[in-house]
């Protein structure tokens, strides 16, 4: 297993296109930010940045990379990693921190999840269940998923329940009818401006380590766990497809619980716990 680099020397172009790194805080002042428009909410205010589209995001890391400019990309795969030859790897969240651990990234520089600093309140009497998009995904049929929905309700009656920006909403206002975080805003953005709840809940999402690594006070981070017969949908195997299939890279969901408790093992304010959710469908 590779090991962490816990304070890397970060390049002149850091490409960022998702939440997670937004809330890293090792930056060189030196540094040139290029986000996507997505990205982009979550950046802090004393970046040096430009905001793109997806297309020109891509053209832009291309172009980096022929120029040799040193650079930072998300993940460690496309034509721009391929072709650059001063390049770092920052984590978008728990599957590119797999890959690496495991070797299917080479970088020698890895700035991971693990580097975030706690700058965040925390609210102790507080439930939230983190959300995921797991029908999106394709990793639960439709009929799973609203099933993993209603036993989360029944098994926690009084958390609140934060979906993904990605997740359909229609079947979770439904089941989670008043408890319902419903925001545009991603989970940690959110919770710096409310708080992060005493006890977290989920299954194999990024956030569980990110708010884990972001309180300033103890918090509680139970990672749950489901039954790989429940895993039912077409990419029930492959988190994701459209990255790893081609490689024949196989990860399961209940996976992504080990790299969490990579993340969180030497942090003293968070308790883990684990548990099994059964799902009756």
């Amino acid at each position: 297993m590779v090991g962490w680099i816990l304070k890397p020397s970060l390049p002149h172009l850091v490409f960022i296109e998702s939440a997670c790194p937004a809330f890293l805080s090792n930056y060189s002042k030196g540094d040139f930010f290029v986000y996507t428009r997505y990205a982009s909410q979550f950046a802090p205010s004393n970046q040096r940045m430009i905001v793109v589209s997806r297309f020109w995001m891509k053209v832009l890391k291309i172009l980096a990379a022929l120029f040799r400019f040193p650079c930072t990309f998300q993940g460690g795969f496309g034509l721009a990693y391929k072709l650059s030859k001063n390049k770092s790897v920052i984590s978008d969240g728990l599957l590119t921190e797999w890959l690496y651990q495991y070797g299917y990234i080479q970088s020698k520089v890895f700035i991971s999840v693990a580097h975030l600093q706690p700058i965040f309140n925390v609210k102790p009497d507080v439930q939230l269940i983190v959300g995921s998009n797991w029908y999106e995904f394709g990793t639960l049929s439709l009929k799973k998923y609203e099933a993993l929905l209603r036993a989360w309700s029944k098994s926690y009656p009084n958390a609140y329940y934060f979906p993904h920006p990605k997740e359909d909403r229609l079947i979770a206002r439904k089941v989670f009818e008043g408890r319902l975080i419903d925001t545009s805003e991603s989970i940690e953005p959110y919770c710096k401006k409310n708080g992060i709840p005493g006890h977290v809940i989920g299954v194999g999402s990024t956030a569980l380590a990110s708010l884990g690594k972001l309180a300033t006070s103890n918090v509680i981070i139970e990672l749950v766990k489901i039954s790989p017969h429940d895993c039912d949908g077409r990419n029930r195997d492959v988190l994701d497809p459209f990255l790893l299939k081609r490689r024949g890279i196989k990860i399961c969901l209940n996976d992504m619980s080990d790299v969490i408790k990579t993340i969180l093992k030497n942090v003293l304010l968070v308790t883990i716990i684990e548990s099994e959710l059964l799902i009756s469908d």
